[in-house]
């Protein structure tokens, strides 16, 4: 039996595509539609957003949390869109995608990125051998705790950026 393999497609291309409903994320070249988030998915995102806010407005950072903007290894074919993703606003004229397709690059730009995955997903890909809480390793950006989800291998493209990765029930 033969299997096709799926076109690649690069992200200039993703970006061009992207529709306005729906959300998508590119990775390796591969086109994928994200399912909807769960109650307790976005009640966990709600959270940390009213810690969040409060936190940089506090402290006068010239942060904000976009929407849908999303964030583009240098090195791969990809474009991911954490849960959270708190922007350095003055960074963003360094940003070449930016201004058109809502994306950043650079490390600089990107103070946190959160990803949020419920218990029933992290479970199986702690099987695949990513770190895991349970065995005390943490992930390469910036040694936060991880429950091994696939997105925080994408961070190791960014030394600088801080990404935390959360299991929730």
């Amino acid at each position: 039996m033969t299997q096709t393999l799926p076109k690649l497609v690069t992200f200039e291309e993703f970006a061009a595509w992207r529709p306005e409903g729906g959300r998508y994320e590119l990775r390796d070249g591969v086109i994928v539609e994200m399912v909807q988030p769960v109650g307790g998915h976005e009640g966990v995102v709600g959270f940390l957003v009213e810690e969040l806010v409060p936190e940089y407005k506090r402290l006068k950072l010239p942060y904000f949390l976009p929407k849908t903007a999303l964030v583009k290894p240098p090195e791969n074919e990809s474009g991911y869109s954490p849960d959270i993703l708190l922007l350095n606003r003055k960074n963003l004229v360094n940003e070449p995608l930016w201004t058109k397709e809502s994306t950043v690059m650079f490390g600089a730009s990107i103070p946190l990125a959160i990803e949020i995955v419920s218990q029933c997903v992290a479970e199986p890909v702690l099987k695949t051998g990513f770190p895991s809480q349970a065995s005390g390793e943490t992930s390469a950006a910036g040694g936060f705790p991880s429950v091994g989800d696939w997105r925080t291998r994408r961070a190791c493209g960014f030394p600088a950026l801080k990404q935390l990765t959360l299991a929730h029930r």
